[in-house]
């Protein structure tokens, strides 16, 4: 058994060897295959706005038959449904995000800012503050969408360090809050009730919503079980209320005349097409 056990150990050593010895011997072949796939002069350029699930899904269907250029405000892939477990957990980016790929594809970091469809040009206000104006043979738009609060990144966490001092920031500004008011019963709203009860399950957390039930759309099973859990965690759900009046100091008025307070607030509605940039 023993002298089974070390044969199939110098074995898998061998096997091992024999792998590493492959990929150092490839590494001159990937270089290269690497500089030509981004410097062929004999290709199309096709320039790719957004650096996301679109972007992204384009830049790896392409950049083999095409000179890919790659463009957004920020040096990292952010996995955005996943997002909402780093108001509880920070460090929880690290797991949901990686470098934007720059191996087969050109790479800008900046804000795309115009398009001269004539010219077939795009501008990019770069991340030094330059002007840099990128010629295409196709253009592919994959900007998203904006979202209030932190949920999105904005174009001035460029990088995952300053994202990280995000969601620090507002994981202090959670745990230092006594009551939660979350505005917006979908999926991201029931979402981030679930993550805060979860991890601080003695504060006060109010679910308000204009409709009358929560995930409006799921499966009656799935609303039922979500509306359940809710309650059981102690969620205050104020459901068919609309907003008559908001003020700092005093909350939120509702129609219904009730009042609501909170120490903090988010709000998960509002999504937004992120196309202000290129409209006439």
């Amino acid at each position: 058994m023993v002298v089974l056990e070390a044969v199939q150990v110098v074995v898998a050593g061998v096997f091992y060897a024999l792998d590493a010895v492959i990929r150092v011997g490839k590494l001159p072949y990937n270089a290269y295959s690497s500089y030509f796939a981004r410097h062929n002069p004999n290709k199309k350029r096709v320039v790719i706005v957004g650096a996301s699930f679109a972007g992204l899904s384009c830049q790896r269907d392409l950049c083999k038959d095409f000179d890919v250029t790659v463009v957004d405000p920020k040096t990292y892939f952010e996995y955005t449904p996943g997002i909402l477990r780093a108001f509880v957990e920070p460090a929880h980016l690290r797991r949901i995000s990686c470098p934007v790929p720059q191996q087969y594809n050109k790479f800008v970091c900046g804000k795309a800012i115009g398009i001269d469809e004539k010219g077939q040009t795009l501008m990019v206000k770069t991340n030094r503050g330059g002007l840099q104006r990128i010629n295409y043979d196709f253009l592919l738009v994959g900007t998203g969408s904006s979202y209030p609060g932190s949920i999105r990144a904005d174009t001035t966490e460029q990088d995952v360090n300053k994202r990280m001092a995000t969601w620090i920031a507002e994981y202090k500004k959670l745990k230092a809050a006594k009551s939660v008011l979350v505005m917006g019963a979908g999926p991201v709203g029931v979402e981030l009730v679930g993550e805060i009860l979860t991890v601080f399950p003695s504060k006060s957390v109010t679910l308000m919503d204009r409709g009358t039930e929560v995930c409006r759309g799921f499966h009656p099973s799935t609303k039922a079980y979500l509306t359940n859990w809710l309650k059981m965690k102690g969620c205050e759900l104020a459901l068919g209320e609309i907003i008559k009046d908001s003020d700092e100091k005093k909350g939120i008025t509702l129609a219904s005349g009730k009042i609501i307070k909170a120490d903090i607030t988010y709000k998960c509605y509002g999504m937004k097409p992120s196309t202000d940039w290129h409209k006439k």
